[in-house]
């Protein structure tokens, strides 16, 4: 085996010193750094290709393969797209299977266990790369993974994360039970591998994935609301500190557009009523006086009459109940996304339009979200739902949903 280093040398220095090259992966960032100790560390990594000088002033460097190796076994992880890597081996998976087909098929003279072999390294690549990420995403969803202290970088961060997870299960999700049959045909060794190790690990992987993902989207929600709450504080006490700068200050608000809470039509009707637990006597005979002048001038108010109940037989009466046309509509476009027999996509603003639906379109919006969410579970089991947004301006970070998606795919026939 040809080698720029001496194998044994290399794992020699890193149990030698292993404690510096673990803090310099773990908490360094990958740099190791120069304190007149580890002098002898740094010379036998250097002497193995273990670490790297880019430049004076990033200094030296863990090679990212033996970091890699160094956050595998100190349980550390860090942040990286993988959704890329994922499918390249998904490529690699259908040309090793399709290899060793052609050998078994053709007949050609060539060891069939290699090609075999082939496909079952890259099925324990795509297993492990699955653990690890679900390992790495337990660690961020347990652990405050930012070290960013402003609100606006840990939404980004965490909007981030969430996106990569989309792409992650989408594309683990393109190895469906239909996929990985067609790949088996009658072949033993390839049902083994394909349908009773990979797909298990794949069912029960994005089952995981799927439930990380909903504590990302909480910790998104809490964020936001932590936001929020950070904004009109920051306006509170920007005011206060002005009127304590300046007892005389208002605000100039024209030419500016007062929110709809603000904008009074009518002047308010102002009400007074009278403390009847006054302790000066003066006040009491005063207010005395108002009550009986009140009760003399005022409008004399009648008994209300018994009102007798009049019961009649309709037991053979036939009634005709009317049904809500919005919640029809509502239950035709359920209907549909819970039929395994349609395959076509379903837009929620399409179908709005399609059945004229007499309500805002925010209204019909809100509608299907709130059915979705009541049948949630069993959406899942049809359709992968997904809604579609974009920024409101001038307000930078608000969003609103402009459609709701239900993407139908061959796997939930």
């Amino acid at each position: 085996m040809a080698s720029k280093f001496k194998p044994h040398l290399a794992i020699k220095a890193l149990d030698k010193y292993y404690e510096i090259i673990a803090k310099s992966c773990v908490e360094n960032s990958g740099q190791v750094v120069y304190d007149g100790e580890n002098a002898n560390a740094i010379e036998a990594f250097t002497a193995q290709k273990l670490v790297s000088t880019l430049d004076d002033n990033l200094g030296i460097r863990v090679h990212s393969k033996v970091r890699s190796l160094i956050d595998y076994l100190e349980g550390h992880y860090r942040f990286r797209e993988r959704h890329g890597a994922v499918a390249g081996l998904i490529d690699d998976l259908e040309f090793n299977i399709q290899s060793y087909k052609e050998v078994i098929n053709n007949r050609i003279k060539a060891d069939k266990n290699q090609y075999l072999d082939n496909v079952r390294d890259v099925v324990a690549d795509l297993i492990d790369m699955l653990k690890e990420i679900i390992e790495s995403y337990n660690y961020i969803v347990h652990d405050d993974f930012s070290i960013a202290s402003d609100i606006n970088e840990r939404i980004r961060q965490t909007v981030r994360c969430k996106d990569e997870l989309v792409k992650i299960n989408e594309v683990y999700e393109q190895l469906t039970l239909d996929k990985l049959e067609g790949y088996v045909g009658t072949n033993l060794d390839l049902q083994t591998l394909l349908l009773k190790i990979l797909s298990k690990e794949i069912s029960r992987g994005l089952n995981e994935l799927s439930g990380i993902n909903d504590k990302l989207v909480e910790r998104l929600n809490k964020l936001n609301r932590d936001k929020e709450i950070a904004h009109r504080n920051h306006l509170i006490d920007d005011f206060a500190q002005r009127y304590h700068d300046n007892p005389k200050y208002l605000p100039n608000l024209t030419g500016r557009v007062l929110p709809q809470e603000l904008m009074i039509v009518e002047p308010f009707a102002i009400k007074g009523y009278a403390s009847l637990d006054s302790i000066e006597p003066l006040y009491q005979d005063k207010l005395a006086q108002i009550a009986l002048d009140t009760i003399k001038t005022g409008d004399k108010v009648e008994p209300k009459r018994k009102v007798t109940t009049e019961v009649t037989d309709a037991r053979s009466a036939t009634y005709k109940i009317e049904t809500d046309p919005i919640n029809t509509k509502l239950d035709y476009l359920f209907q549909a996304v819970l039929s395994p027999d349609f395959k076509q996509n379903l837009s929620a603003r399409e179908i709005y339009k399609a059945l004229n639906v007499e309500i805002p379109l925010d209204d019909w919006l809100l509608l299907v979200m709130n059915r979705s969410s009541a049948l949630k579970g069993e959406i899942r089991r049809f359709a992968i739902y997904k809604e579609k947004s974009e920024k409101m301006l001038p307000f930078d970070g608000n969003t609103e949903v402009i459609d709701i998606i239900f993407v139908k795919d061959n796997q939930f026939a």
